[in-house]
Order: structure tokens, then C-alpha cells, then sequence
């Protein structure tokens, strides 16, 4: 997996003049604006019927390279979910001075994918297990090459 600070094509230009750039290629669909309109992206293993997420190309279950391409779903619910009490690893270059904490989850989606996420725009106290949650595509940071990397994360509906 190519990220977007290691060279990964330039996809679209954004409002300023910036490109934008998804965090990793195989996840997102293009182009990557309008945001509303960028979903995940998945394979589904026609020999054994699992979806994984993101572009394969081979299954991790069976082995098989028979996949088909599929996007998934932008609702789902929180499987479970913890807080993070520190600053994330690279290619993370956002705000770390001051920390603040963040919630990550497991969203299980509708094609029986289980996806690691951030979740944003939500207070922790309203946070538990089976809570509806949407995908957010979102600005995450800006690459060496000033380039806008497009992320994702999940909100509260």
C-alpha cells in the first residue's frame, strides 16, 4: 500500500490550487471531490463470499484472486471503541501541541466488514457499542509535497 506521502498519483485539485491525494491507495473512490460523493472501497471474494476492506488482490481468507470490486456502505455501527490518550504514529502530522483526545472505533458496516476508524464531531459520553455511526471524508493533513490528503472517519447520525 502506497501512501500519499510516498509518491501516490495526484488525483484532483482542490478549491486552492492544492491536489488532493487519498491517505493510501485502494480505499477511497475518485475523484475525491465532492467529499459527499467519496465512499470506502472493498473486494469481495467470490470462491468464499468474504468483503475485505480496500482494493485486493488476493483473498486473505482463502487465497483466492477471484475478487470483485465493491463499495461499501456508509453507515454502520460502532462494534466497539476506546479513547486515545495520546498523539497518533506517522504519517499522522496534525495537531499534537496541545494533545487533544480522540475516539477510535470498530464500525461494522453492512457488508460485514469491520473498519478501524477515528470517529469525529462527537462528545465521548455518547459514545457505546451498536451507536449509529456515517462515514465523514475529510482533510487530514498536508503532505511534504503540500498536498491535501484526503482521510476518513465516522460520526454520530
Amino acid at each position: 500500500m502506497r501512501s500519499a506521502t510516498t509518491g501516490s498519483p495526484k488525483i484532483k485539485e482542490g478549491s486552492d490550487g492544492r491536489q488532493c491525494v487519498p491517505f493510501a491507495t485502494g480505499f477511497l473512490t475518485e475523484p475525491l471531490e465532492p467529499f459527499n460523493n467519496v465512499h470506502l472501497k472493498g473486494s469481495t471474494c467470490l470462491s468464499c463470499g468474504i468483503t475485505l476492506f480496500g482494493t485486493r488482490y488476493a483473498c486473505e481468507n482463502c487465497c483466492s484472486k477471484e475478487l470483485k470490486n465493491v463499495i461499501l456502505s456508509r453507515d454502520g455501527k460502532i462494534y466497539s471503541y476506546t479513547i486515545a490518550h495520546f498523539p497518533p504514529p506517522p504519517p499522522y502530522a496534525g495537531p499534537s501541541d496541545p494533545f487533544v483526545p480522540y475516539a477510535i472505533a470498530w464500525v461494522d458496516l453492512s457488508e460485514g466488514v469491520r473498519v478501524l476508524s477515528t470517529l469525529t464531531d462527537c462528545k465521548f459520553e455518547i459514545l457505546k457499542i451498536g451507536l449509529d455511526v456515517e462515514l465523514v471524508i475529510k482533510k487530514g493533513w498536508t503532505d511534504k509535497n503540500g498536498n491535501e490528503v484526503i482521510i476518513y472517519s465516522f460520526k454520530p447520525i
